[in-house]
């Protein structure tokens, strides 16, 4: 049994498929477009680290010193870069700030008579260095990248109650320079 439809019906059916399938393809392109253009925003955020740094002199030799004379070094700089203020402190490893003869190994009992002193390359006077940390410069600024040159100069003064050492052995301290933030 076959089945007619007149013709009017099959147009009709045609044209409601040809409306709902342009519909389809426009909600179909609008829903792409819409996705191409989407935007959307976020936060970026950090914090800065506060930072100290310093390079400093690895060592100094005084060289040759006779008795009734005192010998200074040439400047010995530290540079610090900081990016908040700051203070440079220095101090030695003896309390009382003598140079003691160093056998290469261990330190004895001898001592020089005087302290090694130091002071700022550009200030007044010196002063004996101690155990203590005593500030070199105190609550600097923050320095920029290029940082803050701080010139140090020492001075050693003997006497004729300093005895000379053996070839090999000689007198020593340890200098300690420490950098910290000045709050």
């Amino acid at each position: 049994m076959s089945m007619k439809l007149p013709l009017a019906t099959l147009a009709k059916d045609a044209m409601g498929l040809g409306i709902l399938l342009i519909v389809f393809t426009l909600l179909l392109s609008q829903s792409v477009w819409a996705a191409t253009v989407s935007t959307g925003t976020m936060p970026v955020t950090c914090n800065v680290l506060s930072a100290i740094e310093g390079s400093f002199p690895m060592s100094l030799d005084l060289g040759e010193i006779g008795p009734k004379t005192s010998q200074i070094s040439e400047p010995k700089t530290v540079n610090i870069l900081s990016n908040i203020r700051w203070t440079l402190n220095i101090r030695a490893d003896a309390e009382d700030g003598h140079l003691k003869e160093w056998t290469g190994t261990e330190y004895t009992s001898k001592a020089l008579s005087s302290p090694l002193e130091w002071k700022l390359q550009h200030s007044a006077g010196f002063q004996p260095i101690t155990q203590t940390d005593t500030a070199v410069v105190a609550d600097m600024p923050p320095t920029g990248k290029e940082g803050t040159d701080v010139s140090i100069l020492f001075r050693q003064q003997i006497s004729y109650d300093d005895a000379p050492l053996q070839e090999t052995y000689s007198y020593r301290i340890m200098v300690t320079y420490t950098t910290l933030p000045t709050y």
